[in-house]
């Protein structure tokens, strides 16, 4: 076996990644995990519907990548969706691979509405707080 590479301890996971990658998704699903409720809903943008899958939580937008989603008013049905399904966790990638990166509008009421956030990486987990979970 590599060295470098390592199993990606996490239940739904099955996978060899890098260290560096093993430590980013154990400290990202457990973040998630501990601000959302089991099988609830979250917010993972853009580009990385990974997150979904690995923290078996639910996607509320029908776009596994943001740049699918290219029609006026973003920010507003985004922001509805977040507030419909009582979502308490977003998770923001930094570095998406294929869309564009967040919007100063959108990423300054993301900001407003989840008052705690833990950078992990490329990844930012934000939250807010809900009582017990």
């Amino acid at each position: 076996m590599d060295p470098a590479v390592n199993a990606l301890a996490v239940d739904r996971a099955g996978l060899r990644v890098s260290h560096r990658d093993k430590e980013k998704y154990e400290t990202l699903v457990n973040l998630v995990r501990e601000h959302s409720p089991p099988g609830g809903w979250i917010y993972a943008t853009p580009d990385c519907p990974e997150v979904y899958f690995l923290a078996e939580r639910k996607n509320p937008t029908r776009a596994m990548f943001e740049f699918f989603d290219v029609r006026d008013g973003h920010t507003e049905r985004q922001l509805e969706l977040i507030s419909r399904h009582s979502i308490s966790v977003v998770v923001l990638n930094l570095r998406p691979g294929f869309s564009e990166k967040i919007s100063p509008e959108f990423m300054s009421a993301l900001s407003r509405d989840f008052p705690h956030a833990v950078q992990i990486d490329n990844f930012v987990v934000a939250y807010r707080d809900v009582g017990n979970l």
